[in-house]
């Protein structure tokens, strides 16, 4: 076995065992303190709206979706690492000033001070892995953002577990719908956007080349992050709640915490807006050069969509495919930008190395699924018989179009071999005037290696796709 697939095989075992010891050790914890059937009606009341609250994060980053695997383990840092490592952390300050200054002061030294440093640290420590072991997929702010914001929602779900489950101890209906209500409907996202503080320090030192910026910003980050945090628990302590909706923490929510929570939107909507011109700006070079098609591009950039067309491949069983494509030329695209800011920085980066690996990724997937070429030879041909409709072309002078049509009739494809060949039907020029047949072109391309099967793709499906319209 190579030496790599078998550190990638041990990797994903040891991944494996220790999130099955790590949600064994939270069960634990959570049977412990709530008891089995307090534990199960909690964890249904607070993972069920966990799955809603992830698909703003997901839809954020629909420009270069990252896999769900990384997502996952994301969001199993902050369940099992960061709140077993909070958890442990903030029991034993609480006890140790209790005993010291009574039962008050431990509450208050924990809440305030406790929690932002030690759940921010542990949450912000699964950030910065990720941006050092997961680097290929960490490319700028906004992934920080839907990185972070992933291990918040973790963290904050098992939380909300345990705050869920001990109110059903005490059987005190209204006071749950209350805890639900401020913990699970008016800030789910109150964890999402302090711990998005570290996420966008650490994108930040992700785009920087320079070393003083990649370290101080995810410092700078996580202090923003525990700051915010320290703000929310003093509300909580300082302001009370005197039933649902009413009492002073309600206006300590609305005129510091709402306010707060829009500017982090605007923030992320601005970095989304503009990941989506940087892959404009970088992949217009390929379109130029025939590798990415004009609609497809337009598709991968638009804002609602690409996730239109994702979910109609959810219908049409194109779902994998599509995503994978969009995926690969997001990532194309973002190379670009990586490898133009390193070299005005005089710098290195890995898209180097990763930007050939990714431009036959994306042939490849367009080779491989041919539908993805098809459905953009139809959009072409709609626009050629839009075009033709609007010729004033004479009623005796009747004008021709040339309706391409891609097809893999016959033939292998082995890449990387010495020799290979790919088989394709096309129809080509179809003279209306003359009311002749289609007359069908065999075309056989003998290829020796990628570069060559790149070219003559290239090649062939341009001349498909841009026939000409005359009007005579």
């Amino acid at each position: 076995m190579p030496e790599s697939k078998a550190g990638k095989y041990i990797g994903i075992g040891v991944t494996i065992f220790a999130v099955v010891f790590l949600s064994l050790v939270v069960m634990l914890l959570l049977i412990s303190n709530l008891g089995v059937g307090a534990a199960i009606v909690a964890s249904v009341m607070a993972f069920l709206p966990a799955l809603f609250y992830l698909i703003p994060l997901i839809w954020l980053d629909r420009y270069d979706p990252e896999p769900l695997w990384l997502l996952g383990l994301a969001f199993a840092w902050g369940a099992l690492v960061s709140l077993i490592i909070s958890y442990f952390i903030n029991t034993q300050i609480g006890q140790v000033t209790a005993m010291s200054y009574g039962p008050e002061a431990g509450m208050a030294c924990m809440t305030l001070f406790s929690a932002p440093i030690f759940e921010e640290g542990s949450k912000g420590l699964g950030v910065i892995l990720l941006l050092i072991f997961f680097r290929k997929y960490f490319d700028d702010i906004l992934d920080g953002i839907v990185f972070a914001g992933t291990i918040a929602l973790g963290f904050a779900t098992v939380e909300n577990v345990l705050y869920y489950g001990g109110i059903l101890l005490v059987g005190n209906a209204r006071l749950l719908l209350l805890i639900f209500i401020m913990r699970g409907i008016l800030s789910p996202f109150a964890h999402v956007t302090f711990t998005s503080m570290t996420g966008i320090g650490c994108g930040i030192s992700r785009e920087s080349h320079n070393w003083f910026v990649r370290i101080l910003l995810p410092v700078l980050g996580y202090v923003c992050a525990v700051t915010l945090h320290f703000i929310w628990n003093f509300m909580s302590t300082v302001l009370k709640v005197t039933d649902l909706f009413e009492g002073s923490w309600y206006y300590g929510y609305m005129f510091i915490e709402v306010p707060f929570f829009l500017l982090f939107v605007g923030f992320a909507a601005y970095v989304m807006h503009r990941q989506n011109r940087i892959l404009k700006e970088m992949l217009a070079i390929d379109v130029a050069r025939q590798l990415i098609p004009e609609e497809h591009l337009k598709k991968a950039t638009s804002a609602f969509g690409s996730t239109f067309w994702l979910l109609e491949g959810v219908f049409t069983g194109k779902f994998s495919a599509r995503n994978k494509y969009l995926r690969a030329v997001g990532k194309l695209g973002l190379s670009y930008w990586h490898i133009q800011r390193a070299t005005a920085a005089h710098g290195q980066t890995g898209s180097f190395q990763q930007n050939p690996i990714l431009r036959e990724e994306v042939l490849n997937l367009l080779k491989a699924h041919m539908h993805l070429l098809a459905e953009i030879l139809d959009g072409q041909r709609d626009e050629r018989h839009r075009h033709k409709e609007q010729c004033s072309c004479a009623a005796s002078k009747r004008a021709w179009i040339a309706p391409p049509s891609l097809i893999v009739a016959a033939g292998s494809s082995t890449i990387g071999n010495s020799a290979s060949s790919v088989s394709f039907v096309s129809m080509r020029s179809m003279n209306t005037r003359a009311n002749a047949p289609p007359k069908i072109v065999f075309v056989r391309y003998m290829m020796a290696g990628p570069a060559a099967m790149r070219t003559a793709l290239r090649s062939f499906v341009m001349r498909a796709i841009r026939s000409p319209v005359r009007c005579s």
